[in-house]
Parts: structure tokens; sequence; C-alpha cells
């Protein structure tokens, strides 16, 4: 299993794919170090452990949301496939209609290139938003 080392102070010392539960417990146990010190909860921290503690819940904090967006231009593509109009999904992701397809054409562009589709994959994903129009 991948882990976290205890007081990571850059995102790259977090590997990619470290599970999300991990990844939540580690921040909220350096936010809770923090805030306990903020708030004298406990026993007082000397104040390069209070650092140390604040430095790991921002890089645990970029680390999250990384995780978070990872999967969103999948998921607007699944959004798509399955029916959505673009300008909904357009709306959801807080980007307008041409900023989605751009987004899903440099996806489907990165799969190619990777060879995690195919070009008949590629030219379907590049058709979703075209195909799913609709104010919002």
């Amino acid at each position: 299993m991948t882990s976290i080392q205890d007081f990571p102070t850059r995102p790259g010392e977090i590997p990619d794919f470290v599970p999300l539960g991990a990844l939540v417990e580690r921040h909220a146990e350096h936010v809770s170090a923090v805030v306990d010190h903020r708030h004298s909860i406990g026993a007082p921290l000397p104040a390069t452990a209070v650092a140390e503690h604040a430095l790991a819940h921002l890089a645990c904090s970029h680390a999250l949301a990384k995780w978070a967006l990872y999967g969103r231009w999948g998921a607007a593509r699944d959004a798509l496939h399955a029916g959505a109009a673009v300008a909904d999904v357009a709306h959801t992701m807080a980007l307008d209609v041409a900023e989605v397809a751009t987004g899903l054409t440099r996806r489907a562009d990165g799969q190619r290139r990777f060879e995690y589709s195919t070009n008949a994959e590629r030219a379907e994903v590049l058709l979703l938003p075209a195909g799913r129009g609709g104010a919002r």
C-alpha cells in the first residue's frame, strides 16, 4: 500500500495514488494539531511543531484538491454520454460550454496518446459536446 510520510512539506512528497482515506486521515491530523494549538486545546506545541503541522496541512490540502479533480473529465464524459446537456455539465463544473469542449478534447487526446482509448472512442468523445446542447 502506498503511504504518506508523517510531515510532507511539498505536494510531490505525497504519492499520486495514495488511498483517499489515508490522505483524509493524515490531513485531519495536521489540521487538528494546528487548530488545537491555536485555541489552546491540549498541551501547547513548540512553534517548530506548529509550523511542521501547518506545512503538512498545506501539502495534504494540495493533494486532496488534486485527487478531487483527477476524475472530473471522465465524469463529464460519462454525464454527456448518459444524456446530460453540455450546458448542465458546464454549469456543474463552473465552466462555460467552450471550456467543457476544450477539456474533453484534451482528455481524449491524452487518452489516445497513451493508448488508453482507440481512435473511434476518441472521436465519439469529441462529438459529445456538440450533440448535447441545451441552454441552462
